[in-house]
C-alpha cells in the first residue's frame, strides 16, 4: 500500500493586501481599482522522507510562502501579459492605459506580475509556480503535487494545484 503525506501551511500570518482591476476585453468595461485582503494557504503532498521524517520541513515551507507573499503586500498588482493593457515604465511612474480609462502610478505602489490577468485564479498559479521553484532550488525534498489556494475574500477563493509529471 502506497503512502502519501499532505503537509498544510496555512495561517492568518500568510495574508497580504494588494489591489487589482479587471479588463473583460477589448471594448469592454475596465472595473474600477479595488483591493482584497488576500489569504494564502500552501499544500505539498508527497512520501514522507525516510531520513528527516517529513514531506518538507514546515519552516522552510514557511519562510518560502513569506518569501513570495510579501512582495505582493500593499501593491497594486499589475499583469504584464493583458491583451488589453499597456504599460509603460518611465521615470518613477508607471502608465498605464485600459481600453476605457487610464492610470498613472508611482513605481513604488505597484508590482507588474507576469500574468495575463489579476484574477485570483492567475495570481494563485503565480504564487504556486514561484514557491514550487524556490522549493526545489532550497530543499531536497521529493513531492507529487503542490497546491496553493487563495482568498480573496470570505469564502471566495481559487486554487492552482501543480502534480509531478511522472
Amino acid at each position: 500500500m502506497k503512502e502519501t503525506f499532505r503537509v498544510v501551511v496555512d495561517s492568518s500570518e500568510y495574508t497580504f493586501s494588494g489591489a487589482h482591476f479587471l479588463v473583460f476585453g477589448a471594448g469592454e468595461a475596465t472595473e474600477p481599482l479595488h483591493g482584497h485582503d488576500y489569504r494564502v494557504k500552501v499544500e505539498v503532498v508527497g512520501p514522507v522522507d525516510p531520513l528527516t521524517g517529513w514531506v518538507v520541513d514546515f519552516l522552510e515551507l514557511q519562510a518560502i510562502l513569506l518569501q513570495n507573499v510579501r512582495p505582493l503586500d500593499q501593491k497594486i498588482l499589475l499583469p504584464k501579459l493583458s491583451p488589453y493593457l499597456k504599460i509603460d515604465q518611465q521615470d518613477g511612474s508607471i502608465d498605464i492605459k485600459a481600453p476605457d480609462r487610464s492610470w498613472s502610478l508611482p513605481t513604488t505602489d505597484c508590482l507588474i506580475l507576469p500574468i495575463q490577468a489579476t484574477t485570483t485564479e492567475l495570481i494563485a498559479r503565480h504564487l504556486a509556480l514561484t514557491i514550487h521553484g524556490d522549493l526545489v532550488a532550497r530543499c531536497s525534498a521529493s513531492f507529487e503535487s503542490l497546491e496553493v489556494t487563495l482568498e480573496e475574500s470570505g469564502g471566495f477563493r481559487a486554487s492552482c494545484r501543480l502534480e509531478d509529471a511522472d
